[in-house]
């Protein structure tokens, strides 16, 4: 499991109890998690948010010689991942959307779940 932008909310909201923190969260469906989650005992609770803080942000991994590169939004390449601020990075991991026309990293596969693929091809191209 890696952290996508439901989680990230969640925890953000629970860290600063700001209400644009929890606006956000909410207008992506947390009310019903929220709700919930307000059933649980406290203990509960801080497991549950101390697991979804511990999440990667991403998992590289290589099955029969291919490498993957699984996030929740989008990768970053490593030409421009020093480019960016730690915030910046885990902003785009996690939020971030591949173009229909973009062919994916250099050396891997990517494999997200934030951008439905209904219209991608297997190449990448835009059709």
């Amino acid at each position: 499991m890696i952290l996508g932008n439901h989680e990230h909310m969640m925890i953000t909201y629970y860290s600063t109890g700001n209400y644009s923190d929890k606006s956000l969260w909410y207008q992506n469906g947390g009310d019903v998690t929220d709700k919930e989650f307000k059933l649980l005992s406290k203990q509960e609770q801080d497991k549950i948010l101390s697991f979804f803080s511990a999440l990667p942000l991403e998992y590289n991994l290589e099955i029969n010689s291919k490498k993957y590169n699984l996030v929740h939004g989008s990768y970053v390449s490593s030409k421009v991942r020093n480019s960016y601020t730690d915030e910046e990075y885990k902003q785009q991991i996690i939020w971030g959307r591949i173009p229909r026309w973009d062919t994916g990293p250099e050396d891997r596969v990517a494999v997200f779940g934030h951008t439905c693929t209904k219209k991608y091809k297997r190449d990448g191209l835009k059709y």
